[in-house]
């Protein structure tokens, strides 16, 4: 990696059709900061912008398959077909049945965002799904997964990806439940703003700012927190049972986390204890080198924000 560049996005997290305003203000300060970013460049598109299906259907040859697909993917897709973006991937086949993973994406989506891109200095040339990305990142780690029943959970701001990978190949869930859910439940509990709700949230779990144990504002974190990480595993729980129930009976051994909202202190523990199994941070850096030129402060945040980056670097 010879360079890397953070810019928060500004805007009211709670407000979701300010996104892709703020996503493209936050790349034209990104150009002027880091003059090597222009011309050519690749783009993830977050979990929660992506419609994934996972299907079942029969082994074709390789000149029948994508029509196979598309009439077994048709009657799971709440839009048509034909109204989409959309590509799939097998990740198993027995020779009776393949196992398909198909992500999609709405045309406007699509669209508006590259118009954001664009209008950056910056030509996209292609659109990645941030779902599978953390596969790639994964097996590029040399973390030896052989035989093992793996779950990586990416807790991103809006939404957190579930991604089960087994000898065989690997199950996607996205779930809306991320960082902003906290801050939205803190902000309504305080009766404050998003924005000022998530300054507390950051300070205080960061230890960035010492609070004092009778401020009230801490008892509203601390319980927020507790109901985050219990709605968190409730749902690690609903999908481990969705995946037993299409992986015959087979249930992780392992969890890693990912994504800066997986940084809330206590999570790893409490995982760990309610799903009876060993939870640690994944750190998609093990494997890459470290040029020279990258700042050295931003270096302990990197492990928590580009492990689909260092996916989609595998995939090319």
């Amino acid at each position: 990696m010879e360079s890397a560049v953070v810019e928060d996005l500004q805007y009211d997290y709670s407000d979701e059709t300010q996104w892709l305003d703020a996503a493209g203000e936050g790349l034209k300060r990104l150009c002027g900061r880091a003059k090597s970013i222009k011309g050519e460049a690749y783009f993830i598109l977050p979990g929660n912008l992506l419609l994934t299906k996972t299907i079942r259907a029969p082994h074709v040859e390789p000149d029948k398959q994508r029509r196979i697909v598309e009439f077994e993917l048709q009657q799971k897709m709440p839009y048509l077909l034909s109204e989409l973006i959309w590509d799939y991937q097998v990740v198993e086949d027995d020779g009776v049945e393949q196992e398909v993973l198909a992500i999609a994406v709405r045309p406007a989506v699509a669209e508006s965002f590259c118009e954001k891109v664009d209008a950056a200095g910056l030509n996209p040339v292609e659109l990645s799904a941030a779902s599978i990305l953390d596969f790639n990142a994964l097996r590029h780690s040399q973390i030896g997964m052989e035989g093992e029943e793996t779950l990586v959970v990416n807790v991103g701001a809006k939404s957190t990806n579930l991604l089960f990978i087994n000898p065989e190949g690997f199950l996607i869930r996205n779930i809306a439940l991320g960082g902003n859910s906290l801050t939205q439940h803190v902000s309504d509990g305080l009766g404050v703003p998003f924005s000022k709700a998530e300054e507390l949230k950051k300070t205080y779990f960061t230890g960035e700012v010492t609070y004092s144990a009778d401020d009230p504002a801490v008892q509203v974190l601390e319980k927020n927190a507790e109901q985050f990480k219990a709605r968190m595993s409730q749902e690690v729980t609903r999908s481990v049972v969705t995946y037993k129930r299409l992986k015959k009976g087979k249930s992780p051994t392992r969890i890693f986390l990912c994504g800066r909202g997986a940084l809330l202190p206590g999570l790893p523990e409490f995982l760990s204890e309610k799903q009876l199994l060993a939870v640690d941070y994944f750190d998609p850096m093990r494997s890459v080198q470290i040029g020279p030129e990258v700042d050295p402060d931003i270096l302990p945040q990197l492990p928590f924000m580009l492990s689909e980056v260092v996916g989609e670097a595998c995939r090319l």
